[in-house]
């Protein structure tokens, strides 16, 4: 059936009016939702990222000056001398070529450290029973006794010391532990002197001994 021109005309301008009405309305919706209505959805415009960090606690010290020598030493016929790291007790007129000097530890870990230190019998015989350290003599009376004494050079144990500004005896024999500071700070310092007696018949030669530091978490 042949439509009339008229018809088609009447058609395309219905066509466009419903075309425009469609626009209008999607314009009037987007304008709403602009103002505070609906949220737009589409790509995010933000996104959240995460740092983890996981920091272990790790106790650990170390020996800035780790050696003490006495140097020669001789002591006086028939008297027992007794001698220290820190010349306290006149050291040097005994021992020739001798400066005083200490252990100097430090905490070098991130955490509190309980500071502890073992003698042992390095080259030398030790008389475990009566708790002395016995240097090579040609008497077997001659018995020598061997001590420490921690120093704070700051205000770095927040603890306790393990001496008291004193010079404190290995008294319990080898291998047994005794407290230097039951809590030092991280990067805290301590210093740690050594006297020992020095038995009149002592033989000559090399004697020597070693101080073993161990720290665990206060």
């Amino acid at each position: 059936m042949d439509v009339s021109n008229r018809t088609l005309a009447m058609i395309l301008v219905a066509a466009l009016v419903v075309s425009l009405g469609g626009t209008m309305m999607s314009l009037n919706l987007l304008s709403s939702m602009s103002r505070g209505g609906t949220d737009i959805t589409g790509f995010a415009s933000l996104a959240n990222g995460s740092v983890l960090l996981n920091v272990s606690a790790q106790a650990s010290i170390t020996l800035l000056d780790s050696d003490i020598d006495f140097g020669n030493c001789q002591p006086q016929a028939g008297a027992n001398s007794t001698i220290t790291s820190d010349d306290s007790n006149d050291t040097a007129s005994v021992c020739t070529g001798f400066n005083a000097d200490q252990f100097d530890l430090q905490n070098n870990g991130n955490v509190q450290g309980y500071v502890n230190v073992t003698p042992s019998k390095t080259g030398e015989a030790q008389n475990t029973s009566a708790g002395y350290f016995i240097l090579d003599s040609q008497y077997a009376e001659d018995l020598s006794w061997l001590a420490y004494k921690t120093t704070e050079t700051g205000d770095d144990c927040a603890g306790t010391l393990g001496t008291n500004g004193g010079y404190v005896n290995f008294t319990a024999g080898a291998m047994i532990e005794h407290v230097v500071c039951d809590d030092l700070d991280p990067a805290g310092t301590l210093a740690i002197d050594v006297a020992m007696m020095v038995p009149s018949g002592v033989n000559t030669g090399r004697h020597d001994f070693n101080l073993t530091f161990t720290v665990t978490q206060a």
